[in-house]
């Protein structure tokens, strides 16, 4: 077991956290890595609430380790977006939101429903924002990420920034 503020945060033996990837990213290979003991992720978003409770049912189903939902905020319908949250929030470890600025009231229905909230960044001001929404860690996306691509500049300047203004893994 790596011991990191992540591994002990999220209850991982890796420190390693799968990208959610759209389509790709489906409950078997979620399962996979949160069987070998990372952060599993399968993305969520623009599909309909059965279809969301099926999918993250189906991967409960395949582990007892760590895993999440993604949501990309831009393919949420806004009137879905709590209903859609708070089932992910029953069912994983960890909700990760992309591509809006970071929203408490999505923060505390996580929060509400005993999960971890992690915001995917593309700026330092976002981190920021973030971390005073209640996000318990952050992810750094440079633009070197593949799909969609919220920031300006690349990972590692990037995480240097964001290193130096929040003190969340």
């Amino acid at each position: 077991m790596v011991m990191t503020r992540f591994t002990q945060l999220l209850g991982c033996s890796v420190p390693i956290q799968q990208a959610a990837m759209g389509d790709l990213a489906r409950p078997r290979l979620a399962a996979a890595v949160a069987n070998a003991g990372g952060l599993g992720m399968v993305g969520v978003y623009g599909i309909s609430l059965p279809a969301l409770i099926q999918t993250l049912d189906q991967l409960r189903a395949q582990t007892t380790g760590t895993i999440g939902a993604n949501f990309i905020m831009r393919f949420v319908e806004p009137a879905e977006a709590h209903a859609h949250v708070a089932a992910a929030a029953a069912r994983v470890n960890v909700v990760e939101f992309f591509y809006s600025e970071p929203d408490p009231v999505l923060v505390e229905i996580v929060h509400t429903a005993g999960c971890l909230v992690c915001w995917q960044v593309g700026s330092q001001a976002e981190a920021k924002a973030a971390v005073h929404a209640g996000c318990d860690f952050i992810i750094a996306q440079g633009i070197e990420a593949g799909g969609h691509v919220r920031g300006t500049i690349g990972l590692l300047p990037l995480l240097s920034q964001v290193l130096d203004a929040v003190d969340v893994p």
